[in-house]
């Protein structure tokens, strides 16, 4: 008797055009946005201690994160170095340094500062109070624009900051090298069905599903956004292994965030 194979080849010829679409997606996200992992990470503390970061790693400082301490009282600031500038939020008179949280938009849309001298992302003891959003800060994210000739790119800096300001760690960059271009936080520019595997995470998507392999099934969440920053799926981890229908999501890109053990971990995916 003589197999049918028609509809096998059919469906090989489908996974085999869609594979090849997502990959080819890949690869202009990919080229399209620069990813920099700061491996190990860069922690440091105390009067003086600085960071100088090259966003497109051109040889040129673009921003400098630094902090000024005298006994309690501490500064850690954010400087913008020439043309390039920080997304803040404003309190008159200041803007402040935002912490954005995975998948935030960073944009035009973003108040944007290119206050020279560092802006303060968390200040204590100077004054009274406390001032600015990054006391504590875990996995969040520094909004970036930077300059390149007369053109302007969107770019994050992902960073912790203990509970008292006074100490900080550097651990990873991006920036979006289509001019004018926004960028969400946390995007590393990695999308498509070959699994990712960062952080003893592994994600794919495909045939209308996320897979998210797990490091153990320790309490935690998977929340899915869109580019708008807009949660659209939350569900609990309860598995070493998670399966999550995207069946009733219109085809795009959306942000994986997995949220587990004290670590937060982002990943991009096309539906």
């Amino acid at each position: 008797m003589k197999k049918d194979t028609s509809t096998l080849t059919k469906k090989i010829t489908g996974y085999s055009s869609l594979a090849a679409s997502l990959l080819a997606i890949s690869n202009l996200a990919s080229a399209q946005i620069v990813y920099t992992d700061v491996n190990p990470d860069v922690t440091d503390s105390g009067n003086g201690a600085a960071y100088d970061l090259d966003l497109n790693n051109d040889a040129t400082v673009d921003f400098r994160i630094s902090i000024t301490s005298n006994g309690a009282a501490a500064k850690l600031a954010a400087e913008a170095i020439g043309d390039n500038a920080i997304a803040g939020t404003y309190s008159d008179p200041y803007i402040y340094p935002s912490a954005l949280a995975p998948g935030d938009m960073i944009g035009e849309s973003k108040t944007w500062n290119s206050n020279i001298g560092g802006m303060t992302m968390a200040s204590s003891g100077y004054f009274q109070g406390a001032y600015g959003e990054w006391f504590g800060a875990t996995d969040k994210y520094l909004g970036l624009r930077i300059k390149v000739g007369t053109n302007e790119h969107y770019g994050w800096v992902r960073m912790d900051v203990t509970t008292d300001g006074k100490t900080f760690t550097i651990k990873d960059y991006a920036f979006e090298s289509t001019p004018a271009v926004s960028i969400a936080a946390g995007d590393a520019g990695s999308i498509g069905i070959t699994p990712v595997n960062a952080n003893g995470y592994k994600i794919y998507a495909f045939n209308k599903q996320v897979t998210i392999e797990l490091k153990n099934n320790l309490p935690g969440d998977i929340t899915i956004t869109n580019l708008m920053g807009q949660a659209v799926k939350q569900v609990q981890i309860n598995s070493s292994a998670m399966s999550i229908d995207l069946s009733d999501l219109s085809e795009a890109v959306y942000l994986v965030t997995i949220r587990q053990d004290g670590n937060v971990f982002t990943q991009k995916i096309v539906r």
